[in-house]
């Protein structure tokens, strides 16, 4: 294929060579209009759902603080473990994690709209 002819790479394709795990394609200003398109989804799809579960929810029981945190221990442990695992990080695993997090942020910014940054201003 001579150079004349050759495409420039899709956002879609840019995302896979940088080892995006997961992307779809959707409106070019979503960024803007995202609210909408997302409530506009969640009640197309979950409008009946909604409707069964307060069906449901009548004949529920009061909900009773104390058994649910029961129910939450197992959770929660893991919640403390990951805390403590999280505080024990050395200073270089901290700062490998602040600089993953930074190519993250620009990696997303690149391929955003000029005024629709997320985490950075220019």
């Amino acid at each position: 294929m001579d150079e004349q002819n050759k495409q420039e790479p899709t956002l879609y394709d840019k995302f896979m060579e940088s080892g995006l795990i997961g992307c779809c394609s959707l409106d070019e200003d979503l960024s803007t209009t995202y609210q909408q398109v997302l409530s506009d989804s969640l009640e197309s799809k979950y409008d009946q759902r909604m409707v069964t579960i307060q069906e449901k929810l009548k004949d529920y029981p009061d909900w009773d603080r104390e058994q649910q945190i029961k129910r939450n221990q197992k959770a929660l442990k893991k919640l403390k473990e990951r805390q403590q695992k999280t505080l024990q990080i050395n200073d270089e695993e901290a700062y490998q994690r602040e600089e993953d997090f930074e190519r993250f942020k620009q990696l997303i910014d690149q391929f955003r709209p000029q005024d629709s940054k997320l985490y950075s201003e220019d």
